[in-house]
């Protein structure tokens, strides 16, 4: 699971059948899985709980910092959908200083929630620059334009 998280429970039961000799079925193969991901990334709640948890330390660490996160309602619970971080120096530096050139990046993330990572920055000069905005984007984000980057 960890050097191959986007291998489905067929290949894992394909595997153990292989390696050990025995027969498994789907449904335990799928099960394992999910058992085997929870341990390696914790429980969604936990993490879900954590971002939270961070958004308030941002508060009180660095006042003034623009921390948003966007969650929705899927059949009666509440899902993560994106983040945007604006750290109050960055900001700062900004507005005092804006110049003409924004750099705008993305990586993608593997691994249980998978997506990109978008920035912008700003180059301060020859050897520097700051992150004026980073956002955590999903597949169906980018593939329908429903990034606040795009809207």
């Amino acid at each position: 699971m960890k050097k191959n998280p986007s291998k489905g429970p067929k290949a894992a039961k394909e595997k153990v059948e292989g390696d050990y000799g025995i027969k498994l079925k789907y449904s335990k193969a799928y099960s394992g899985m999910q058992l085997a991901l929870q341990q390696i990334h914790g429980k969604y709640d936990e993490s879900f709980k954590l971002l939270f948890n961070w958004k308030a330390q941002m508060d009180i660490t660095c006042p003034g910092s623009i921390v948003e996160i966007e969650v929705q309602k899927v059949a009666k619970k509440i899902r993560f959908k994106r983040i945007f971080v604006a750290l109050k120096p960055y900001v700062d530096g900004f507005l005092a200083g804006c110049r003409p050139f924004i750099g705008v990046d993305a990586s993608t993330l593997t691994g249980k929630y998978t997506g990109q990572l978008a920035s912008a920055q700003e180059l301060m000069d020859i050897t520097s620059c700051i992150t004026l905005h980073m956002e955590f984007l999903t597949e169906k984000m980018r593939t329908t334009g429903h990034g606040s980057c795009s809207s």
